[in-house]
Order: structure tokens, then sequence, then C-alpha cells
């Protein structure tokens, strides 16, 4: 089965795993600039990257294999290296990212 990977999804299907729940009803390709359609990119690689990292911790928690625990715990730190790759990325095409990320995330008023 080929997949439809078009640039804007919404989650449609919850009894499919996420990544064949998403599908989209997209604007004209010809309609929308390259920033826009490596933004919708970043996004769609983000939610696969988070969605690994709780695939991951799944896996952790249900087995009592320390020795298989211990890979998956590494696999799924790769994943968020990944995501936080992203987001860099992310921050810098959409600057309201950068923005919310000072406001939320570095701001120490808010812990």
């Amino acid at each position: 089965m080929k997949k439809n990977f078009n640039l804007f999804r919404t989650l449609s299907d919850d009894t499919l795993p996420l990544s064949e729940a998403l599908e989209a009803q997209d604007e004209e390709s010809n309609d929308i600039n390259q920033t826009t359609q490596d933004i919708s990119r970043i996004i769609h690689s983000l939610i696969e990257e988070f969605a690994a990292v709780n695939d991951y911790n799944m896996r952790m928690d249900a087995t009592k294999n320390k020795e298989l625990r211990d890979i998956l715990e590494h696999n799924r730190d790769e994943e968020t290296e990944h995501a936080f790759m992203l987001l860099n990325l992310l921050k810098k095409l959409l600057p309201v990212v950068e923005t919310n990320i000072q406001k939320f995330l570095i701001n120490e008023e808010n812990d």
C-alpha cells in the first residue's frame, strides 16, 4: 500500500497507528511556498520522533530484560535528540517558535 504523503495532516482515525492515521486535506502545492512545505515536513517529523519516544518508553516499561531496556533507553534518547534537531530548525523557519521557547521553556518564572 503506497502512503500518501501530503503536506497538511489531521489525526483522523484513532484505531490506526499514529503514522497511518495522519491524512490530509491539502491546499494545492503550487499555492504553498517552499518554507511552508518544509515547516510541514518538520512538524510531521516531530510527531514521528515523539511517537517513537513514546513507543520506546512503553517497551522499556514492559521488558524485564535489563540489557534490552538499556538499548531501548539509548534508542529513546536518540529520538529526543532528533526531535530537538528538528525543533531547532523549526524555530529558524518559524520565529514564533523561538518566542514561545523563550516564554515557556527558558523563562524561569514559569517553573
